[in-house]
């Protein structure tokens, strides 16, 4: 057997053991390699999501550095912006004239004005 890792990335000396699991003595120990190899596995899992985040976020800092970020913020912006003012007017509307000004004034509008 030679000193080198194999190519499967195992340590040397477990490639039999993934072959041929030898039959444990122990309760134990067979829990033990059941848990490596869960981690292991969970371990190559979180890898493949770690390269898919990391080009997902090279292209969002791509998009951002064009300015489309920017100027979606941007037309998000104005839209609130514009529906807020409608929304006051409509208020006012439905408060009756000089309901702004009273308003600003700390005065509360009663329903006889």
């Amino acid at each position: 057997m030679s000193d080198r890792p194999s190519d499967s990335g195992t340590l040397p000396g477990m490639e039999s053991l993934e072959e041929n699991p030898p039959a444990s003595p122990s309760p134990w120990l067979a829990e033990l390699e059941n848990r490596v190899a869960q981690a292991v596995a969970e371990i190559g899992r979180l890898r493949q999501e770690n390269k898919r985040l990391e080009r997902d976020v090279a292209k969002l800092k791509k998009g951002a550095a064009s300015g489309d970020a920017a100027a979606g913020w941007e037309r998000e912006r104005t839209e609130v912006r514009d529906r807020v003012e409608r929304l006051a007017r409509r208020l006012e509307e439905l408060l009756g004239p000089g309901a702004a000004e009273e308003l600003r004034s700390g005065r509360t509008p009663s329903p006889e004005d």
